[in-house]
C-alpha cells in the first residue's frame, strides 16, 4: 500500500492567499488586529509578522 505524503500547510500553498502586485500578498480569511478584513502575510516577497497567523485553521488547498 502506498502512503500519501501529508502536505504541509503554509501561506504560499493556501488558496486564500491573493497576490496584489509587487511582491505583496493578502489573506482575506484572517482579520487584522485593527479590524480590517484582510492581513498581509507576505510583503516584497518576504514573510511579515502576520505570516501564517491562522496557524493552518483557515488553510485551503
Amino acid at each position: 500500500m502506498k502512503r500519501r505524503k501529508k502536505k504541509k500547510a503554509c501561506c504560499e500553498t493556501c488558496s486564500n492567499l491573493i497576490a496584489i502586485g509587487e511582491g505583496d500578498h493578502i489573506c482575506y480569511e484572517v482579520e487584522a488586529d485593527d479590524g480590517t478584513p484582510a492581513i498581509m502575510p507576505i510583503s516584497d516577497y518576504e514573510p511579515t509578522k502576520d505570516y501564517f497567523k491562522c496557524s493552518g485553521n483557515n488553510y485551503e488547498e
